[in-house]
């Protein structure tokens, strides 16, 4: 009997799924597409709420489990950033200096190289990064520095010969629609603790699903 057509996601708390109802979010619905195409799918999400690339690194490269799948992947894709970025954000309101921000984007553009040549060492599979998106589109630091780690996605992903799926621009002036419980735009909607708009409603996961699904079809890999 033919395997089932293996999809594996790799991320933080947007592949798992969060803001979606039951956390069926853009790899469910990925699934359910690719589904459609190969008829069995064997879907593994190894999204993690908080994840960075520091930590999806480590996974990469220390968890055994994380390696067997990857090594048995006929899709991969990898949808970080957004907490490195973050993180960083608390540091700045410590220090107010933008350094944080730029060593930050330094740090990501080195971990995403290494990021891709470990899953590329393991697996000849068709690998997808996606960038990320702005939940606070009114915001000038979101704004500069958003953007900015975008670029290192994309000159990282360039040398890599790994494909951007642009979900930055499929969200942009549509935050209001795809983003649950967006607000204002702004980073005052920004909490240390409790829930922050931040993550997809399920239309915004099914933007992205989507979105990964054109590049799919117009791929001939399959």
């Amino acid at each position: 009997m033919k395997q089932p057509f293996h999809y594996v996601a790799l991320g933080d708390s947007i592949t798992a799924g969060y803001s979606a109802p039951d956390k069926k979010g853009y790899v469910t619905i990925l699934g359910h597409l690719l589904k459609e195409q190969f008829g069995r799918v064997r879907v593994s999400n190894f999204g993690l709420g908080g994840n960075t690339s520091r930590r999806l690194l480590s996974e990469i490269l220390r968890n055994p489990i994380v390696q067997q799948e990857i090594i048995r992947a006929d899709l991969l894709t990898v949808y970080i950033g957004g907490n490195d970025l973050k993180n960083t954000y608390l540091k700045y309101l410590l220090r107010q200096k933008n350094e944080v921000f730029l060593d930050t984007i330094e740090s990501f553009g080195s971990r995403l190289e290494q990021i891709y040549h470990a899953i590329q060492q393991m697996s000849k599979a068709p690998l997808l990064t996606l960038n990320l998106y702005n939940p606070f589109p009114h915001s000038e630091i979101a704004s500069t520095w958003i953007p900015a780690l975008n670029g290192a996605i994309d000159m990282v992903s360039i040398r890599r010969h790994i494909p951007v799926i642009d979900i930055y621009s499929r969200f942009k002036q549509r935050e209001m629609m795809l983003i649950h419980n967006y607000r204002t735009g702004t980073l005052k909607d920004f909490q240390l603790f409790g829930g922050n708009p931040i993550h997809p409603n399920f239309q915004g996961h099914q933007v992205i699903a989507h979105t990964l699904w054109q590049h799919i079809e117009l791929d001939s890999w399959y």
